[in-house]
């Protein structure tokens, strides 16, 4: 008898390890990054083509940026009251009116402008009115979003471009209380209709991927993602993230907050931002078969999104002791990578370190653009264009698992 005891006292203690690995709460954050990136790493980077402003009376960093449903092309706001396209052509920009004078003044109010869901019209909101252009007459609609004063429109998002599907995000404070809103606008009839709409009463995050919206719930940590009527689905990510990102029952929880959250288009993968108080991490979560959890960088990430195309993912990365921002592409590779994201490549911004927010893509041929210290940047992400070092994926890659949690043998 007491050799058998003796047996199952080995077998517990040797099976103890691998238990506290997969179950203690915060453990798997002390897995090495894919990546290591700081401000000042030397990596490969992408120099952009510059375009200078012409003159014009307002301050270049007030311009607007958004995408339009016109080639080699973006749109502003922010010249003469007008609705405006930005057409890059060689190495000069230039300027047309498309709509001009429509109201008293066309940039008054909280901003926000829409993404591309149809190739005949377009639009931005201010406060809680949304003005649509028509491609083709040039005329200009105004639709009220909301008739309530206490509302305000805080963001747009893609939901399904195929069924000419948005969701606005809406704010608004009742007695002291913060209501949170979403709603699901459709535009197949040529004007905003509410399809759904869905609203909490406390702090919540909101992220729009292809054909659903997952929220997050910043008090109880849960993790809902619904369809584009607003009803719970199944979806890998949900099951993942209950299972072995934040379960309380078998003390697991990787994180104190959620940042963000961001799908791949088309690809079962996702990026998500964690942030532990003095320290932030991004992983990426795969569902490609064996369920795969990586941490991708150690950093402190601002803002990030892929490419329309779903082929480059974009980080900003910021420096909060110096006051910079670094901006990194990585190409998205469905096959060498069980990961799924190639080496960081730096974007370059010569003579401007402030902070990105105007981020707008063009369509055919697809670059990215910003603007800022009175001109306007364009990179082309191509691999032709990367200089200064290797930036190709060593294949193969050799990895290490920890449940389910992946970690690059270096």
């Amino acid at each position: 008898m007491r050799k058998l005891y003796s047996k199952i006292i080995c077998i517990i203690l040797l099976l103890l390890p691998v238990y506290s690995n997969q179950a203690v709460g915060g453990e798997q954050t002390k897995l090495k990054p894919i990546y290591n990136v700081s401000i000042n790493d030397k990596t490969p980077y992408i120099e952009p083509q510059l375009y200078p402003f012409p003159t014009f009376p307002f301050k270049a960093k007030a311009i607007s940026n958004f995408p339009v449903p016109i080639d080699n092309a973006v749109g502003t706001i922010s010249l003469n009251n007008a609705i405006t396209f930005v057409h890059f052509e060689g190495d000069k920009l230039r300027f047309e009116t498309r709509a001009k004078d429509f109201v008293a003044n066309n940039r008054r109010g909280d901003l926000n402008y829409m993404p591309l869901f149809s190739k005949d019209k377009m639009g931005y909101t201010q406060t809680r009115l949304l003005r649509l252009l028509d491609l083709k007459t040039n005329g200009v609609t105004t639709y009220p979003l909301s008739g309530n004063m206490d509302e305000q429109i805080v963001h747009f998002s893609e939901i399904d471009p195929s069924k000419n599907l948005c969701m606005v995000r809406l704010s608004r404070s009742v007695r002291s209380t913060e209501y949170n809103i979403i709603r699901i606008i459709d535009f197949s009839k040529g004007y905003p209709g509410i399809k759904a709409e869905k609203s909490f009463d406390h702090m919540v995050n909101f992220i729009a991927f292809k054909g659903g919206v997952v929220i997050y719930h910043y008090e109880s940590k849960k993790l809902e993602i619904l369809d584009t009527n607003l009803k719970p689905i199944k979806h890998p990510l949900k099951d993942i993230y209950d299972k072995y990102l934040y379960n309380l029952a078998k003390n697991i929880y990787l994180f104190k907050e959620i940042t963000n959250i961001t799908i791949h288009p088309t690809l079962p993968f996702a990026v998500i931002n964690l942030d532990e108080g003095r320290e932030r991490y991004q992983w990426v979560v795969s569902w490609g078969g064996r369920v795969k959890v990586f941490k991708l960088l150690e950093s402190s990430i601002y803002d990030n999104f892929f490419s329309p195309n779903g082929k480059w993912f974009v980080n900003v990365l910021y420096d909060m002791k110096n006051n910079t921002y670094k901006q990194l592409m990585m190409r998205v590779d469905d096959k060498e990578l069980p990961y799924y994201l190639g080496k960081p490549i730096e974007m370059k911004r010569p003579g401007e370190e402030d902070d990105t927010a105007n981020f707008a893509w063009t369509s055919n041929p697809m670059h990215l653009t910003a603007n800022g210290d009175g001109k306007y940047f364009k990179w082309n992400l191509s691999y032709s264009q990367i200089k200064g070092g290797d930036w190709r994926t060593v294949v193969p890659v050799k990895i290490k698992y920890n449940g389910v949690f992946g970690e690059i043998e270096k």
